[in-house]
């Protein structure tokens, strides 16, 4: 019997498990407080976040780069599975010559310097 149970144990603990799915480029979020309007460029954004998940050119010319970055991991127990995501995003308009215009959306990143004032 005690043989049975160490089986059963043993079992369980191998269907345990975890995973972990990632999308996008991990990014310098900490960096988004250096960027300031009419300042900083695009070039000067990628060097201090590093590569843009997706850029998206606008009709009248604007470029709208986005840094992003989502990680989700599944730990399954006994009887449940949960699940963790986290997601980091920067998104950053340029105008048609590559200097920032604004910060159109941000998702667990401190803001610009010239947004926090």
């Amino acid at each position: 019997m005690k043989a049975k149970i160490i089986a059963v144990f043993g079992l369980a603990l191998t269907l345990a498990g975890c995973a972990t799915a990632t999308s996008g480029y991990q990014f310098k979020a900490e960096n988004v407080a250096q960027l300031e309007p009419g300042i900083t460029t695009a070039t000067e954004a990628q060097a201090l976040l590093g590569q843009p998940y997706q850029v998206q050119t606008q009709q009248n010319g604007e470029q709208l780069y986005i840094w992003q970055f989502v990680s989700s991991t599944a730990r399954t127990g006994w009887v449940t599975t949960n699940v963790e995501t986290n997601v980091q995003q920067a998104a950053i308009v340029f105008d048609p010559s590559g200097y920032m215009l604004r910060v159109q959306n941000l998702s667990n990143v401190a803001p610009p310097r010239s947004m926090s004032r």
